[in-house]
């Protein structure tokens, strides 16, 4: 598959991290709301944010030469 093709492709999975991101800190605005600041779960919900985040900044990367060539 050519790049240009793929780019379609890491647009969609940017565009899923993004939405998993926001999922993911809403929770965690809610929980915070009702109180519940601290626990293991929480902990994984940022861990997951993380990565999260590691991932996104590595599809935006991938995108980069894409968008110069055909830009």
């Amino acid at each position: 598959m050519s790049r240009a093709m793929q780019f379609p492709v890491w647009w969609a999975y940017a565009l899923f991290l993004r939405w998993c991101i926001w999922e993911a800190r809403s929770h965690l605005a809610a929980c915070a709301k009702n109180g519940l600041t601290d626990s293991l779960s929480l902990r994984e919900f940022n861990a997951q944010i993380d990565r999260d985040l590691v991932r996104l900044a590595d599809v935006q990367r991938r995108m980069q030469p894409i968008r110069r060539k055909t830009a």
